[in-house]
């Protein structure tokens, strides 16, 4: 089995698909690493604009999807 670890990147339009306002992928390890950024503003007089990620929108509900993705593929 290869190491490279080609889901960290967040999954493509062909993998995973909006509908509905609901993520639907046929494996959980094809969401993780693709947490959703939702814009939240603009800071009055600065230039940049302000994102925050949802990370209780992972499968499991927390930004330790990823690290115990990681640690899994470490072990196989």
């Amino acid at each position: 089995m290869s190491r490279v670890n080609e889901h960290t990147a967040p999954a493509g339009p062909a993998d995973v698909a909006l509908l509905g306002g609901r993520w639907r992928a046929d494996n959980v390890l094809q969401v993780i690493g693709g947490t959703p950024l939702v814009r939240i503003g603009r800071p009055e007089g600065g230039g940049a604009e302000v994102w925050a990620k949802m990370e209780g929108l992972n499968p499991a509900g927390s930004v330790k999807d990823r690290i115990a993705k990681a640690m899994i593929d470490a072990a196989e």
